[in-house]
């Protein structure tokens, strides 16, 4: 909670005390307390040391609380000592609301406790980091009470009276707290919400109904301007100052929007209420820039009138909505895209049309800034599988959909990020992204090729991802070539923490791409790639230098890696040398005799010690080369050549029992 505007502050070792400047010419000795002034404070005391636990002493504490507060605000000569920490005072009070039963309502003492809290905020005395707390307990208290309905009876006669205490309280919350009433009043708010949904109707009816006499209130008082960013107006150098903010406009917009179809109808009715009440005070901060234009008095006069008739008169959900985007901007505008998703959860509170519709309304405007489109994937790739009505995974669907088209990176980022384990639900969001982009066909040919049970386990993953690339291979080229960009797009990134992923997609989008644009960037990462620490990755990415050097387009493109292939020979595992060795093969018959030779020469001199390579495979593939690099040397580099034969001579000799029958011929 925030501080009020004014007044002493009281820290939480302090002894609790309201202090009044002593009048001139007064000494102490006029200062002593009367008998009558005592008793309360005796009350407080005894009552904070030991918990009073009949019903009387504790309606006495609570009325000393209120004589002490009243008293110091009247008598502005008085001194008066509370001897205890209002700390204390605060917390038995909110210990006797808690011990209140909650299935009955027989004593006034919920009135008394509110009263106390307000006298204690009149006079400073209410501490500001027991206020939230000592609020909910008192809402607690109040709107779970038992639902009276003879209006005669005397338990809802105290009932009324009890609520209408709350209402005060609120009121006078709101009321005292001077120039911070925009930041008190949502202080009330936020703690009000929760109230309002997944509770019986009987409480979100009540904290719908103090949600909208608060609101009521606020539009009869003289509040501070609130900064014009969330009204929709533009006012060059305005500054925003903390008491004109008010960033819970967008949840309590989202939230009574979406209550005005709740399935019980004193919610709804509440709910009404408080909507149109919430449209006054956000229209309200619109028409105080006219009022400081002289030029504009009739069209503002004209406008009020217009308003107020159409504001009093809409009972359509939609409509409502609809009218209240004309105010709200970007960041409340994402905090009601979330209430709608999250509201998809639990249909049977609200109308589920209604939430697809503001989903579909604020999706396709889509001009969140690209650091909300993290929260707002986040928030539907958790919703999504409780979400059983087909309208509400469809308007999801378009959500993804145009998120995806604007902002592609993060979209991508955000799926990883909300899964790095590759759940089941992160599985269900892709899902519903293919589909909800026409790609139900592909979406079904993955299930059929068992890729996405293979993406849900650790050891078959990357084996679902190549089942996903390759049927992402058969998309028209308008949609397979942005993929394979952004796939470019991500592992060009410094810190690519899903290189293995992203690189056994592309290796698999490699064959079927038109890499006239891309191909530089390609071969520049696969020279970073193979220095890659990870054997994965380096087999990865000798498998697509292998398919680009037998492409007759790309081929040649590739000898520029020759270099870095020949290194890596030596320190690679067995499966990154029978990988390594074919694309070695295939390169140098793409070489000028000239600079073959030379090249020819220097791997003859590397090759020998792949004869002892634990794999057959290897032991095979690196004795056929070594043969072909014979025939390749010319002219000086022959001599060269023979003194590596000599050299060679004894492995491959021994090698002619070798347990692998292919290598022995």
């Amino acid at each position: 909670m925030v501080s009020q505007a004014s007044g002493p502050q009281w820290g939480t070792d302090e002894v609790c005390e309201m202090q009044v400047p002593l009048a001139s010419g007064e000494s102490p000795s006029a200062l002593d307390m009367s008998p009558q002034q005592e008793d309360p404070l005796r009350c407080i005391r005894a009552c904070c040391t030991c918990r009073p636990q009949a019903e009387a002493q504790k309606l006495s504490f609570l009325a000393s609380i209120c004589t002490i507060c009243e008293a110091a605000l009247e008598d502005s000569g008085a001194h008066y000592r509370l001897c205890v920490c209002p700390l204390e005072v605060a917390q038995c009070i909110e210990e006797l609301l808690q011990e209140e039963p909650a299935e009955r309502l027989d004593t006034e003492l919920r009135q008394q406790a509110m009263s106390a809290i307000a006298a204690m905020s009149r006079a400073w005395l209410l501490p500001e980091e027991r206020k939230s707390s000592l609020l909910r307990a008192c809402l607690s208290s109040v709107l779970h009470l038992p639902h009276y309905k003879d209006d005669t009876d005397r338990d809802a006669a105290l009932y009324m009276e009890t609520m209408e205490a709350l209402h005060r309280l609120l009121q006078e919350l709101v009321g005292s707290a001077g120039t911070s009433v925009l930041m008190e009043l949502q202080n009330i708010l936020e703690l009000l919400l929760p109230f309002t949904t997944c509770q019986p109707a009987a409480v979100e009816e009540r904290a719908m109904a103090c949600i909208a006499r608060l609101l009521a209130f606020c539009n009869t008082c003289p509040l501070p301007e609130v900064c014009s960013c969330f009204t929709g107006a533009v006012v060059l150098r305005h500054q925003c100052t903390e008491n004109q903010r008010f960033p819970v406009l967008g949840k309590l917009t989202g939230q009574l929007i979406l209550c005005c179809t709740s399935t019980d109808e004193g919610t709804r009715d509440e709910a009404m209420k408080a909507v149109r009440q919430l449209f006054i005070f956000i229209a309200s901060q619109r028409m105080w820039m006219w009022q400081k234009d002289p030029k504009k008095p009739q069209l503002r006069e004209r406008w009020q009138t217009l308003f107020y008739e159409q504001v009093s008169q809409e009972n359509n959900a939609r409509k409502i909505f609809r009218m209240f985007l004309k105010y709200l901007q970007y960041p409340e505008r994402v905090s009601i895209f979330l209430m709608a998703i999250e509201s998809m959860t639990v249909p049977s509170l609200h109308s589920t049309e209604l939430a697809a519709h503001i989903v579909n309304v604020l999706a396709a405007e889509a001009h969140f800034p690209p650091g909300q489109v993290q929260k707002i994937v986040k928030v539907i790739y958790s919703s999504l599988p409780s979400i059983k009505v087909q309208s509400a995974l469809e308007s999801l669907g378009r959500a993804l959909l145009v998120l995806a088209s604007k902002y592609p990176r993060e979209m991508v980022s955000s799926l990883l990020g909300c899964s790095p384990t590759c759940t089941r639900s992160a599985v269900q969001s892709l899902k519903v992204l293919l589909c909800s982009v026409g790609l139900q066909k592909q979406m079904e040919a993955v299930q059929e090729q068992g890729g996405w049970d293979a993406l849900l386990s650790t050891v078959t993953h990357l084996q679902g991802v190549q089942v996903v690339a390759r049927v992402m291979r058969e998309l028209p080229g308008a949609l397979r070539d942005p993929i394979f960009h952004q796939l470019v797009e991500l592992l060009s990134t410094k810190f690519c923490s899903w290189e293995m992923v992203a690189m056994v997609f592309l290796v698999e989008m490699l064959e079927c791409v038109d890499l006239s644009e891309e191909l530089h960037r390609v071969v520049s990462l696969f020279g970073t790639y193979l220095q890659s620490q990870s054997v994965g990755t380096q087999q990865l990415v000798l498998r697509g230098i292998l398919q680009l050097s037998q492409r007759q387009d790309t081929a040649r493109k590739m000898l520029g890696l020759l270099p870095c292939i020949t290194e890596q020979l030596q320190d690679a595992d067995s499966g990154a040398r029978a990988v390594a060795l074919p694309v070695l093969s295939t390169l140098l018959r793409l070489l000028e005799r000239g600079k073959l030779s030379l090249v020819a020469l220097e791997l003859a001199s590397n090759l020998p010690a792949l004869f002892e390579d634990e794999s057959g495979t290897v032991r095979q593939l690196s004795i056929h080369l070594f043969l072909d690099t014979l025939s390749f040397v010319e002219g000086r580099e022959k001599r060269k050549m023979r003194k590596e034969v000599y050299r060679s001579l004894v492995p491959l000799y021994l090698h002619l029992h070798d347990e692998e029958e292919s290598v022995a011929k």
